[in-house]
């Protein structure tokens, strides 16, 4: 099903950027494109499930960006390129691809019914280091004032390229709430939980991420978010002394935005994991550090 959807969103993404310039002359339609290169310091040996949260290399990418707004709908559409380059020679390098949609629909002033649907090649999860993952959600936002609070679940389908003939699915839900305390300051919490059951059995897992997250402004061009981030994972057919395979972490990390004008921004992030599990040998600390820098250009 992945492979079917991929060529599907692949088809779709080429007839959108040769028909750019006729959409760009509607009403109601943004179209924005953006390049971007990062360079990326860490000192971990395994992936945790994060994007290579341990891997030390250079990251560089496009993407194209489709906006319309109209009255009470709102729709969404991004294309995006980009290419993860590895110092470890271990690692192969990867291209990924990716096209997302979204539909909204306003029901008042407040509340926002969306559906969102999602095709990636050559991603990097938890069980494999080269995949295909195709997704569908629905969410739920409600910002009353200074609060919002959000409601998303989901289904996801996967297609192991670095496992022999190997598909996983399963439900992914998340329930976030962000308060806007004035002057640029917010504070947010998250919840999200995620199942994969695979043909192969040692990709089966159940993962639980909890996130606490303090964002400040500072002036007009400068934004930074402190954040604290939990996050555990089984493995039912992995087994530790007769139980199964639980690992954990936990990572502070600090993200600094800087506006320069004229569509450039930089980034810079800082990030530690603290990680453990119920198997000996896998308790390890890794820090990363990167520098991003984006070009935005208005079509």
């Amino acid at each position: 099903m992945t492979e079917q959807w991929g060529k599907l969103a692949i088809s779709v993404a080429g007839a959108l950027v040769i028909a750019a310039p006729a959409f760009a002359q509607q009403d109601n339609l943004d179209i924005s494109a953006e390049l971007m290169a990062s360079a990326v310091a860490a000192n971990g040996k395994a992936a945790d499930g994060d994007e290579d949260s341990d891997r030390t290399g250079g990251v560089a990418g496009g993407s194209l960006g489709f906006n319309y707004d109209k009255d009470a709908d709102h729709l969404n559409l991004d294309l995006s390129s980009t290419y993860f380059e590895y110092v470890d020679e271990a690692r192969i390098d990867r291209w990924s691809n990716d096209i997302s949609g979204t539909y909204g629909r306003d029901f008042t002033s407040d509340l926002r019914l969306s559906g969102i649907a999602s095709y990636t090649s050559q991603s990097l999860l938890l069980e494999s280091a080269s995949a295909n993952q195709s997704q569908l959600r629905a969410r739920l936002a409600y910002s009353p004032g200074p609060h919002r609070i959000r409601a998303t679940g989901g289904w996801r389908w996967r297609d192991y390229r670095d496992l022999a003939d190997g598909e996983g699915e399963g439900p992914t839900i998340t329930v976030d709430y962000r308060y806007r305390l004035g002057g640029g300051r917010y504070v947010s919490v998250s919840a999200r939980y995620e199942e994969i059951d695979s043909n192969i059995d040692r990709a089966d897992h159940r993962r639980d991420t909890f996130t606490a997250e303090y964002g400040h402004r500072f002036g007009q061009n400068t934004d930074a978010v402190f954040a604290l981030q939990w996050r555990d994972w089984t493995y039912p057919y992995r087994t530790v002394r007769g139980a199964p395979r639980e690992d954990w972490r936990i990572a502070p990390s600090f993200f600094i935005t800087h506006d320069f004008g004229d569509g450039w921004t930089g980034e810079f992030e800082g990030l530690a994991i603290y990680r453990d599990s119920n198997s000996a040998g896998r308790e390890q600390t890794i820090t990363r550090v990167t520098l991003t820098m984006r070009k935005r250009f208005d079509l």
